[in-house]
């Protein structure tokens, strides 16, 4: 868990990416890389065809069980599943971009979208192979990947490409360069923990039917979390254009550290989840459940509180044309929080071997956002499009937190579950109190996290942690008084 906390943190220097885009290159151009760059994304959700949650679900539970030969099968298959959907993705995005520079009035999309098309395969490769490394419970691969050089190759590829090349094409070219070296690597990385020869072995093996049912449905779920998370960007470009799609995405990455917290347990918790189905321990179940989600709740409710109350501020880090994207970016922060705290019961659903209905809950969600969002964006523009992404993203975790209690007898509530909610309000007063002093502005700015901090921290104590953290703190401070 702490190795995937660092990797979140690594992925949290992204935003520093984006900034740097938007400043070096221009709020229509980072437009222009942020729609292309996340239609990308749409087909690296479809395109990994439920590759890494089956990888997950039944390399970690053959290989809990012992049965090396089995998870050899499912390895071979995960790959050869995610590989092949991915590069038929890849190749058919490349002969769309006409298509998409027709229909969003940009013909800058003719060229982009060609350099950005094999960051399909080789983003959706990174992510398979990291599930395979995480299925075998192995987390420091995934964090000296996305945690140290998914951040450090997109930032050098970008400054390298600005001093030779400053245009929006250059911005598609680093951002493929970047991702093909990061393949590179996660295929090293993989080979390394599975052993010499171990993923070619796995490539020759025999197919693992259960594999591939329990996967695709999860593929088409993956395709609709993705368009449902992208397609407020995508109708904004066509009604708005460029710059409003740079303010959405700008607002977007900077609330997504908060659904980062919930990115660097869910690899962790994930694998427990399935070893807890395939012994048939409900209890373990229950109890890994409600704990981790306690834990995300008090890394991710400080970071909400902050980025809320702090939105005015950061905002125009990208540049003078963002300062209007403040009450969208309210919206997504609390959308993410929301998605943080409770998006671990969705593996009680898909590690339970229901895909199928997962399948369903994320078109149902897709759905709903899709009708908002042009009921909501032609009017409220930014705004709108951020209020249709909280509502569905609340709606579709009270369904799938409903149907985990409903078929499993599990949730992830408790009363310890409150304590860093109401830390992280008392935190907010604090900061909203620090930020309206007359001070300047890297000043104010420091004091308010500061304040913040030091109010979470003290209320969250003030109301005794819960055993488990109190038993790691000790642990901790044990260690440093035998290394003093």
């Amino acid at each position: 868990g702490v190795s995937q906390v660092f990797a979140m943190l690594g992925q949290g220097l992204i935003p520093i990416h984006r900034i740097l885009v938007s400043r070096l290159f221009g709020q229509t151009a980072y437009g222009i890389y942020r729609a292309g760059a996340d239609l990308c994304e749409v087909a690296i959700g479809a395109g990994m065809a439920g590759a890494d949650k089956g990888l997950i679900r039944f390399v970690a539970g053959h290989r809990a069980s012992g049965e090396t030969a089995e998870e050899t099968r499912a390895l071979g298959t995960g790959l050869r599943l995610g590989g092949g959907v991915l590069l038929a993705l890849a190749v058919g995005l490349a002969l769309a971009a006409p298509f998409f520079a027709r229909v969003w009035g940009k013909s800058e999309f003719r060229y982009v979208l060609p350099i950005l098309a094999p960051t399909v395969f080789a983003g959706g490769g990174v992510l398979v192979l990291m599930s395979a490394t995480l299925a075998a419970k192995v987390t420091r691969i995934n964090l000296l990947i996305r945690g140290i050089a998914d951040p450090f190759l997109l930032l050098t590829a970008t400054l390298v490409v600005y001093l030779i090349r400053p245009t929006v094409g250059g911005v598609a070219v680093a951002h493929l360069c970047s991702y093909v070296a990061l393949f590179v690597l996660a295929w090293v990385g993989t080979g390394a923990i599975f052993g010499r020869g171990r993923i070619r072995e796995a490539l020759r093996a025999r197919t693992m039917p259960e594999f591939i049912r329990f996967a695709l449905p999860l593929g088409a779920a993956g395709l609709l979390n993705s368009f449902f998370q992208k397609v407020n960007i995508f109708i904004l470009s066509g009604y708005s254009g460029p710059a409003s799609v740079a303010v959405f995405a700008a607002a977007e990455e900077l609330g997504r550290s908060v659904i980062g917290v919930r990115y660097a347990f869910e690899s962790v918790v994930s694998p427990m989840i399935s070893e807890a189905f395939f012994r048939r321990d409900r209890e373990r179940l229950r109890y890994n459940l409600a704990l981790m989600t306690r834990w995300v709740a008090s890394a991710a409710a400080p970071i909400a509180v902050t980025l809320f109350a702090l939105r005015p501020r950061l905002l125009p880090l990208y540049g003078a044309g963002y300062a209007n994207g403040a009450s969208a970016m309210g919206f997504l922060i609390l959308g993410h929080l929301v998605n943080s705290v409770f998006g671990l019961t969705a593996y009680v659903i898909v590690m339970s071997g229901r895909s199928s209905l997962f399948f369903w809950d994320n078109l149902g969600a897709a759905a709903l956002n899709l009708g908002l969002s042009l009921l909501l964006i032609p009017r409220y523009g930014v705004t709108g499009a951020a209020m249709a992404s909280l509502i569905s993203i609340t709606g579709l975790q009270a369904v799938l937190t409903v149907q985990a209690y409903w078929l499993e007898k599990v949730h992830p509530f408790e009363w310890a579950l409150a304590k860093p909610l109401v830390a992280a309000a008392v935190a907010f007063v604090l900061e909203r109190v620090t930020d309206a002093l007359p001070l300047p502005g890297v000043a104010c700015l420091v004091l308010t996290i500061v304040a913040g901090l030091v109010g979470y921290a003290a209320v969250l104590l003030a109301l005794r942690p819960g055993e488990e953290e109190r038993r790691f703190m000790m642990r901790i401070l044990h260690r440093l008084i035998r290394r003093g």
